[in-house]
């Protein structure tokens, strides 16, 4: 989507954070837990702390797109067979 050197916290004091340093490779969720290391957007995916990413200047359109999409079923099915 963009460039995976975008910077990212992976600890941001919920439960699920635990989850995936427990989760992580190696002893990579051990150091980023002790560490509270700033950790790039390929890492982040590299230890399954995230299935995808998205620059944030995308956000915005995203929003949009999601406000005025018709979320009606048959609309749905129409959009997801293309």
């Amino acid at each position: 989507m963009g460039d995976a050197g975008n910077e990212y916290r992976v600890l941001s004091g919920c439960r699920c954070s635990l989850f995936i340093l427990n989760k992580a490779p190696g002893h990579v969720g051990r150091y980023l837990g002790l560490t509270a290391s700033v950790i790039r957007a390929a890492d982040v995916l590299f230890i399954n702390g995230a299935d995808t990413y998205m620059e944030s200047d995308a956000l915005e359109r995203l929003i949009k797109q999601v406000e005025y999409t018709n979320w009606r079923l048959s609309t749905l099915k129409k959009r997801l067979n293309r």
